[in-house]
Formats: structure tokens, sequence, C-alpha cells
């Protein structure tokens, strides 16, 4: 693995710091996601079969497999502590968000020396249960085959590689009667490759948002003409769901399907994933996704 010199020194560390391309690369995706947690780098480098609660438990002796697994994520923790304390400038930011789970950030310096982000906006702690379960999705939808572009990626119009996105992802969102229009942008985004239609991605985490805060999110997707559909992805087990079909039986009748789709997602042992708790709900999520997916790339 290459590595890339630096002369930047880590106090203590008398042989200094030298940033190696997985370095990089972890840097890179940990900016795309805003902020990220140990297993989702872990989930990013290694197979199914170490980390996937519905994959791994036949996969060979348990014991050695959890040893792995431990290993492997102490591992990204060290990494990730040297980088946080790279001097004078250190690239990863760590945000404790619970007893056990650290969550990682690119800083301003990390982010501009990986991606064309020079001035991100620093992560905070009340919207990382939100970013991880954004990360969460849209690792999922990507391994699915899906193409994706974040919510880093939306806000600032450039991918994570420097691509300039031609989509129109902003539309016009009133909060409430009599409040001053602004741009409502998806969580995630799941664009054509034949046109600029796409399909807009609301990850949702409360259960008890007002109805006409759904209802003002469709009506402002239903005017964008390059939105095709409206996924909204709530944890499965919450009343969110129904909320939201209420608010889409409101405001488009029987037709409410024809602009939205409702996808439970299911927590894995930590991560959250398309589909319900059975293996075969994520089948037939993915098989109406994939449907949905079509029908975009049909559209010109």
């Amino acid at each position: 693995m290459g590595r890339n010199k630096s002369t930047i020194s880590i106090p203590g560390r008398a042989k200094g710091f030298e940033y190696t391309a997985r370095d990089l690369e972890r840097l890179r995706f940990i900016a795309r996601w805003y902020c990220v947690s140990p297993m989702h780098l872990l989930r990013k480098e290694q197979d199914m079969e170490l980390w996937h609660p519905l994959v791994h438990l036949n996969q060979g002796d348990r014991t050695t497999r959890e040893r792995t697994l431990k290993f492997r994520t102490e591992n990204i923790r060290a990494r990730m502590n040297l980088m946080s304390k790279v001097a004078p400038h250190p690239t990863v930011g760590i945000m404790p968000v619970d007893a056990h789970t650290n969550s990682y950030y690119a800083t301003r310096g990390g982010a501009a020396m990986v991606t064309p982000w020079e001035d991100i906006y620093p992560a905070v702690w009340q919207n990382y249960a939100h970013a991880f379960m954004a990360a969460d999705i849209g690792m999922h939808l990507e391994r699915a085959g899906f193409q994706v572009y974040s919510e880093r990626e939306i806000s600032t119009g450039r991918t994570v590689t420097g691509d300039i996105i031609e989509h129109d992802l902003a539309s016009d969102f009133r909060g409430s009667q009599g409040a001053r229009t602004i741009q409502k942008r998806p969580d995630l985004v799941v664009p054509s490759t034949t046109s600029l239609n796409y399909i807009a991605v609301e990850i949702e985490r409360d259960e008890n948002r007002p109805l006409r805060v759904y209802r003002d999110k469709l009506q402002a997707y239903q005017g964008n003409p390059n939105i095709t559909k409206v996924w909204y992805c709530y944890r499965e087990g919450t009343n969110t769901g129904h909320r939201v079909l209420t608010a889409a039986l409101e405001l488009f009748g029987e037709s409410w399907d024809k602009y939205l789709r409702l996808i439970p997602c299911a927590d894995r042992d930590g991560f959250y994933e398309m589909g319900g708790a059975h293996p075969d709900d994520t089948t037939i999520i993915l098989t109406a996704v994939f449907d949905d997916l079509t029908a975009l790339e049909g559209t010109k």
C-alpha cells in the first residue's frame, strides 16, 4: 500500500506520521457521510461474512469471527485516534456519541485534503444518529447497485470525487402557512444516469412530527418536475410510516403510491438496512426500489 509522506508530527511519536492510501480513502469516506462509526468503516472495507448479522451466523467458527471483528475495529479506532492527534492540524475529529461508540468526522483541513470541499461545516452531536442512518441506507443502496448522492454532496453540488452535480436538487418548501419559501433538499438522492430526473430519499428518525410537515415536504417534492418519486425510510416498529401515509393520502388521495414509497428499515445489530426484520422483507423492498429505478431510467 502506498504512503503519502508527511512532515506533520504527532506529539510523543518520534517517527511522526505518514498517511497511507487507506487513511486517505477513509478520510474521504468520512467526509462524504458527515460522520461515521468504526463499524461504518469496517463495513466499507470488509466482506459481509464478517459484519452482517444475517450472513455471518453460519460462516465458520463464531469465536474466531468475533475475535477478528474486534481486532479489526480496534485497529480502525487506533488509526482514527492517531489521525485526530496529527499536529498542528488534525484531519479527523472524534465525537463520543454514547458510552460505547465514537463518531468520526473530517475536519475542514481533512476534507480539503481529499475532497473538493474546502469549507465544510463541522459535525455536531445532535446530528450523529441521522447521519449514521443516512450512511447505512446510502451504503445499502450502493451495495444493491444504485448510484447515490450523500447529503453533503447534495448541499455542495459536487460529488466527493469532484464531479459537478447537474441535477436540480432543490425544491421550494414552505414550512407553514405564511412562512417564507426555502429550498428543500433530500437527505439522499438516487439520480438517473440517462436524464436529470431523480428519486428523493428522506431519512426519518423522528416519530412525532406534525402531519403538516410531511404534507409540506411531499408537496414541495411534487412541485419539482425532476423528482419521479420520494422514498421515506423510517425505523421499523415505529408509527412513522403510518403518519407519512396519512399525510400522503390527504395530499394525493388513493394515487399516493405514484409519488411515494414507504421503506421500513430494520435495525441489524446497530445499523439500518432497508426492509423488515425478516430477510424476505429486504428482498421485497429491494425488488420494489429496483422497479422505481427502472421507471426512473425510462424517463427522458
